[in-house]
């Protein structure tokens, strides 16, 4: 398999196991469920480490979050509605960008 199937295999299933098991931890399912948020975080990781990788296969370098930041920041003082369209367009980098963040909060606590 290719490394861009790869990142897409451990992401999906790391998220999809990343909301079961908030589901399993719902419905009392404690110590399965536990497991499954620890096993979708790594799940998660491999899926980040694979996509970097392809990344720079693709590309020949990894991405310049920095810039691409600084660039989203010019334009949203131009127009404040830019970062919702930035958003919209790049939707499952957000959605996968809001995953990770919630599981650092998760994890955080222990």
């Amino acid at each position: 398999m290719n490394t861009k199937t790869l990142f897409r295999i451990f992401l999906t299933s790391g998220f999809l196991l990343w909301v079961l098991s908030w589901i399993g931890d719902s419905k009392g399912i404690l110590p399965i469920s536990t497991y499954g948020m620890i096993f979708s975080a790594i799940l998660t990781g491999f899926g980040i480490y694979f996509w970097l990788k392809s990344y720079k296969e693709e590309r020949g370098h990894y991405p310049k979050f920095l810039k691409i930041y600084v660039n989203l920041y010019k334009k949203m003082r131009k127009n404040p509605f830019n970062g919702i369209f930035f958003m919209v367009r790049h939707l499952l980098k957000f959605y996968t960008l809001i995953l990770i963040f919630s599981m650092i909060l998760v994890f955080s606590d222990l």
